[in-house]
């Protein structure tokens, strides 16, 4: 806005150098901008300093495409935001709209946005992995012989993922579940963009088991497996035989047969049903029919 405001007050460049500060700072503060002597200063810096110009006439041509511009761009924004109001209306009357705008990072237009690409048929995706797949967020493994490859997907739908990233970026400020987890991303060595894609993928795990079940997205639900474990230390470091190596063990199908009432008894407890992608995941199914058919045990697993 403060742009659109400054050539429309002089879209020629010597009208441009005869701007005051005052006008620009005016301009800058209607924006929000912040810092507004130091932009404005580098503003009329720019304006005033030595350029090379053109003949008369092309710079009154130029002038006029300059005006032409503003005023497209001018009607462009208000049906914008006419536009904004009828999307934001339209998806509150969704059914799944209170779900979707319960998760950290996603306001109407947004969310409107993702519920349109991932479609609304709740029978559409068999399970997490199955959305995760489709939204192109989780990684394709490739494996042949003693040689495996795990690489991002480059065949995706480009606004569900633009959707999506924008989502979990959005979540790093409305959510201290996700900012930690992209802070330990980052902290191994992990570039932005790659780990703004796992953090996604692990925000389309937690919609798709929210959807399933019919809840609301809980921070605690969500990202307590994460926070504050029994096998935890102090400062937060997992020690050996934690509960997240125990649900890696559930999903690889590696649990001894004396340990399953004992899984049975983890699985219940919700923080562990959001970590194996909730009731109904395949690691869920998995736990719950070992124990049924598994004797009583005084095996216990390890603190």
């Amino acid at each position: 806005p403060d742009a659109l405001e400054l050539l429309g007050k002089a879209p020629e460049p010597a009208r441009a150098a005869r701007l005051t500060r005052a006008q620009v700072s005016a301009a800058l503060k209607r924006a929000g901008r912040r810092n507004i002597t130091g932009r404005a200063t580098a503003i009329l810096a720019a304006l005033r300093g030595e350029q090379l110009g053109q003949p008369p006439a092309v710079t009154a041509a130029y002038a006029a495409t300059v005006r032409s511009l503003i005023a497209v761009i001018t009607v462009l924004n208000e049906q914008v935001k006419v536009l904004q109001g009828q999307v934001e209306a339209d998806f509150g009357r969704h059914p799944d709209a209170e779900i979707y705008r319960s998760q950290p990072g996603i306001g109407a237009v947004l969310g409107a946005r993702v519920l349109g690409e991932f479609g609304d048929d709740p029978d559409r995706y068999a399970d997490g992995k199955s959305r995760r797949n489709y939204a192109g967020t989780s990684p394709l493994t490739r494996a042949s012989g003693k040689k495996k490859v795990v690489a991002a997907r480059f065949i995706h739908n480009d606004r569900l993922v633009d959707a999506l990233n924008a989502q979990a970026f959005a979540s790093l400020n409305a959510s201290p579940g996700a900012r930690a987890l992209y802070d330990e991303l980052r902290a191994r060595g992990i570039e932005h963009n790659d780990a703004l894609r796992r953090l996604a993928n692990r925000l389309v795990g937690i919609r798709h088991g929210c959807l399933k079940t019919r809840t609301l997205c809980d921070e605690a639900t969500a990202w307590g497996h994460r926070q504050n474990l029994p096998g935890q230390t102090p400062d937060g470091r997992r020690r050996r035989g934690n509960t997240s190596a125990f649900l890696r063990a559930v999903k690889r199908r590696r649990i001894p047969d004396a340990t399953q009432r004992e899984a049975l008894r983890r699985v219940q407890d919700r923080s562990i049903r959001s970590a194996c992608d909730g009731p109904g995941s395949a690691a869920h199914h998995f736990v719950l029919r070992c124990a049924r058919d598994t004797t009583s045990h005084s095996f216990q697993l390890p603190r």
